[in-house]
Parts: structure tokens; C-alpha cells; sequence
């Protein structure tokens, strides 16, 4: 086992009792098949749809329709954390690429897969990985986030 599978390991282990972060991850579960996005566009709404996720486990989370917005709430009040566990945060924010012009995503992590806003079918799915979202994405710097 290399020394970062072992800090993942440890990071996961000390966190385990986080009951938010599995609440996050089971409200994306249930969420799944659903079009969240009823103030962004559906090809836009990945910032929305992660928004009404969280709200449905805290309810004074805000709504945002960026990810610029969500990144800047998210480092103010949630933990970066370097190896994600179900429940965390993904993000790429928007005007973080090396090439301008481009939007970012951004996704609730769940055990392999990332729960996210599909812009083709505007509906609530499980349609990418992270080296799926690296492929996707590969411009852009990738942030972990984790309720406190």
C-alpha cells in the first residue's frame, strides 16, 4: 500500500462519524432520475442541482447558480479535504481553467462515481468518474470539499 492510499485510508476511517457527509451522499442517492435545475438552464444547472442536494440535509445552505459562487461559499465554510469520501463536494469552478472561456462542473463524490447535473438530459445522474471528469475537465484544477 502506497503512502497516499494509506492517507486516504486514515482520512476516511477518522471521518467515518461524519453523519452530514453520508446524509449529503444519500440525498444524491434519492435525487437520482430528478430534474433539479428550475432557475439555470439545464445544461448550467450542476451548481443548482448540487445546491438543493445539500439544502435537503441543511436546510440554510445556499441556492447558487455558479460554481464560482458555490467555490468561493465552500472555502469559507466547508473543510478541503485532499482525498474525498461519499458525500463530499467536487468541484472545477468556473474561471479556474488554463483556457478561458469554459464552464466548470461540479458534483457530489459516491463510492466510484460522481453524482452530478448531466447537461444533455438536465436530469440528476451518475455519469462520470473521476477520470471521466478529468478527460472532461483537464483545464481545470479539482477541489474536495467536506461539511465541517
Amino acid at each position: 500500500m502506497t503512502i497516499e492510499a494509506l492517507r486516504e485510508l486514515l482520512a476516511r476511517i477518522l471521518d467515518s462519524k461524519n453523519q452530514r457527509r453520508e446524509a449529503i451522499y444519500a440525498s444524491a442517492v434519492k435525487n437520482l432520475g430528478k430534474d433539479l435545475t428550475l432557475l439555470a438552464p439545464d445544461n448550467l444547472g450542476c451548481a443548482e442541482s448540487v445546491s438543493k442536494v445539500v439544502q435537503e440535509v441543511i436546510p440554510s445552505f445556499p441556492i447558487f447558480l455558479s460554481t464560482t459562487q458555490l467555490y468561493a461559499y465552500l472555502m469559507g465554510y466547508w473543510q478541503r479535504v485532499d482525498f474525498p469520501a461519499r458525500g463530499d463536494i467536487i468541484i472545477s469552478p468556473t474561471g479556474y481553467s488554463t483556457v478561458s472561456g469554459l464552464h466548470g462542473h461540479t458534483g457530489i463524490m459516491g463510492d466510484g462515481v460522481i453524482y452530478s447535473n448531466n447537461a444533455y438530459t438536465g436530469k440528476f445522474d451518475r455519469h462520470l468518474t473521476i477520470g471521466k471528469w478529468k478527460q472532461l475537465l483537464p483545464s481545470f484544477p479539482i477541489y474536495y470539499f467536506r461539511v465541517k
